[in-house]
C-alpha cells in the first residue's frame, strides 16, 4: 500500500480495492473474448473509483446508484469530454450486459481493438480519478 493510500479512510481503500479487482476481471475477460462482460467490469471499476472519491471527500456514504455521470456530479468532478463519452458508453453496456430483455445485442460491433480501447480508457480514467483523491 502506498503512503497516500495509508492516509485514506478504510472505506475509501475498500472501494479502490474492489475497483482494481473489476479492472483485473475486465482484462481477463477480454483475453477470453467475453467482451460484453468485460465492459460491465469497466463500468464497475469507474463506479467504484467514483464512490471512493465520494467516500474520501465527504462524511456521507456514496449513494447506491450506478450512473457514472451522476456519481461524478455528486463527487464534484468535472469530467473531460472524452471521459463523459466513455461513461455514457459504459452506462449503456452496463444495461446491455445485465438485462437481456432490453432487446439489445451486447456483442454486436465489438472486437478486441474496440474493447482494448475501452479497457485502457477505463484504466486512465480510474487513475485520473485516483489523483483527485490523493
Amino acid at each position: 500500500m502506498t503512503e497516500d493510500r495509508a492516509r485514506m479512510k478504510d472505506r475509501t481503500r475498500a472501494w479502490l480495492e474492489y475497483a482494481e479487482r473489476d479492472l483485473a476481471a475486465a482484462r481477463t475477460l477480454v483475453a477470453g473474448g467475453d467482451y460484453a462482460v468485460a465492459l460491465f467490469h469497466c463500468q464497475q471499476a469507474i463506479e467504484k473509483t467514483l464512490k471512493a472519491l465520494i467516500t474520501e471527500t465527504s462524511d456521507e456514504e456514496p449513494p447506491k446508484i450506478h450512473g457514472l455521470l451522476r456519481l461524478a456530479e455528486i463527487a464534484g468532478v468535472e469530467l473531460p469530454d472524452a471521459t463523459m463519452e466513455l461513461a455514457s458508453d459504459l452506462e449503456l453496456s452496463y444495461v446491455e450486459s445485465r438485462y437481456p430483455d432490453v432487446g439489445l445485442e451486447p456483442e454486436v460491433g465489438l472486437d478486441a481493438q474496440i474493447i482494448e480501447h475501452y479497457v485502457s480508457a477505463t484504466e486512465e480514467t480510474c487513475q485520473w480519478l485516483l489523483s483527485k483523491i490523493s
